[in-house]
């Protein structure tokens, strides 16, 4: 789930979209989610926008298995 989540911040950070048509896979996703929550909430910091980047601040990478 985690490539998943990578790949639609990607495309958010390129401004396309990306939906999951799968039921399955959609519910699994949203469970994923659920679970990791806090972890995605500490990596979108309020300064994390993509529209927003400070200079000389590297975003911290933690991973979300």
């Amino acid at each position: 789930m985690h490539f998943y989540w990578r790949v639609t911040e990607e495309l958010k950070y390129l401004g396309e979209h990306w939906h999951i048509h799968d039921p399955s896979l959609l519910r699994e996703y949203r469970r994923w989610l659920n679970k990791k929550s806090g972890a995605i909430a500490m990596l979108s910091g309020p300064h994390t926008s993509p529209n927003h980047v400070h200079p000389g601040r590297i975003p911290m990478l933690c991973g979300l298995n």
